[in-house]
Parts: C-alpha cells; sequence; structure tokens
C-alpha cells in the first residue's frame, strides 16, 4: 500500500482461509456390518456445488478420511470397476462443521 504521492509505502501480507471439515466414512453391508474386503480400493469424493473431487483409500476395517473439505454437499462413492457408481452417500458440510460421518451401504448385486 503506498500514499497518493508514493512517499509512504508499506509491504503488507495478507493471508485468507476458509474454515475445514474432515469426513470420516465406514462401508458396511446390508446387514450393517463393517466390509473388511474392500482394503485397498478407492472411495471418490466430489462437491455437488464447486466441483472438488478428492480420491481415499479404504483401510482394512473399512473406513476412509478425507481432511480440508469446505462447505458444500459432497457425494462419496466407491470406485468400484466391477459395480460403478452402485454404492454411494450424500453428506453435507456446513461452514460450521468441523468434522462429519458418512455410511456407505455396500451391496453389490447377486450374479
Amino acid at each position: 500500500m503506498a500514499s497518493k504521492d508514493g512517499k509512504f509505502a508499506k509491504a503488507y501480507t495478507f493471508l485468507a482461509a476458509k474454515a475445514t471439515a474432515a469426513l470420516n466414512g465406514t462401508i458396511i453391508d446390508t446387514n450393517g456390518g463393517a466390509v473388511t474386503t474392500l482394503a485397498g480400493r478407492l472411495v471418490a469424493l466430489r462437491g455437488t456445488s464447486d466441483g472438488v473431487r478428492r480420491v481415499v483409500e479404504i483401510d482394512s476395517n473399512g473406513k476412509f478420511t478425507i481432511p480440508n473439505l469446505i462447505a458444500d454437499t459432497y457425494e462419496a462413492s466407491i470406485l468400484d470397476t466391477e459395480y460403478p457408481g452402485f454404492s454411494s452417500a450424500s453428506v453435507p458440510i456446513n461452514p460450521s462443521t468441523k468434522t462429519a460421518s458418512v455410511t456407505i451401504v455396500y451391496a453389490a448385486p447377486s450374479r
């Protein structure tokens, strides 16, 4: 910033940050039990307003965590090549949310 005549100048650093939240998720079967057979597979998260896209790995307990999310409504889907888009859930993150949880029911069609 400087005065009109430029004699007085000062540099300022501005930092803008948005509040963020963490999303904790669990993959369960139709009976409510944790699905542990999907360890290493991926969950994709897509923000419906801003198009934020994130991908994380499912752990051996059927759980996943996605940090640093801004306010939006997100669609979480298991990236399953055999049944694409079949298992998903929607979760809203509000500006005041610090931690949110989502449960995805994995019910692959029987063959």
